[in-house]
């Protein structure tokens, strides 16, 4: 398998959407620009975890800039897509991990999503995913445990 980049520099359209009837819903988050159009799959709770870790990383740009840094308080309601998802939505990959970046230079956040289950398998070599079961037998946090791994093991036992 080889490595995959799907670069937008800059995208002219990056947003997340859904796919599907509530409770089976599949969420994406989606680049575009010109005639290319790139969706990768991720967890709701993926989601909402990259527009919170967004407004810090922007908040923090702005309170290290002393004030200066050309970022708005609110987003400008020009800007704001609420549009659906580009069609046909086509799975690449299901995000594994997401990174954050802010490029000063070009005044921009870099997003990066990275599949990495299959980086591994690729690479050959092994990855261990640790997640919490609740007394009632469910993963507890994000669902992409279930979706990413090979074998699951269960450890009981006393403290």
């Amino acid at each position: 398998m080889s490595r995959q980049v799907f670069l937008y520099d800059p995208p002219e359209r990056f947003v997340a959407g859904t796919v599907g009837l509530p409770g089976r819903r599949t969420f994406f988050l989606q680049a575009s620009a010109g005639n290319r159009v790139t969706s990768v799959a991720l967890e709701k709770t993926q989601v909402a975890a990259l527009a919170e870790r967004m407004d810090e990383l922007l908040d923090e740009v702005v309170r290290r800039s002393g004030g200066s840094a050309a970022v708005p308080a609110v987003a400008p309601a020009e800007i704001s897509d609420t549009a659906p998802l580009d069609t046909p939505v086509e799975e690449e990959f299901r995000v594994g991990t997401m990174a954050l970046a802010w490029d000063g230079d070009e005044q921009r956040m870099i997003v990066e999503a990275q599949a990495l289950v299959e980086l591994a398998k690729r690479r050959g070599i092994a990855v261990l995913l640790v997640g919490h079961v609740t007394k009632d037998g469910a993963i507890a946090g994000p669902r992409v445990l279930e979706h990413m791994v090979d074998t699951v093991l269960y450890f009981e036992g006393e403290r």
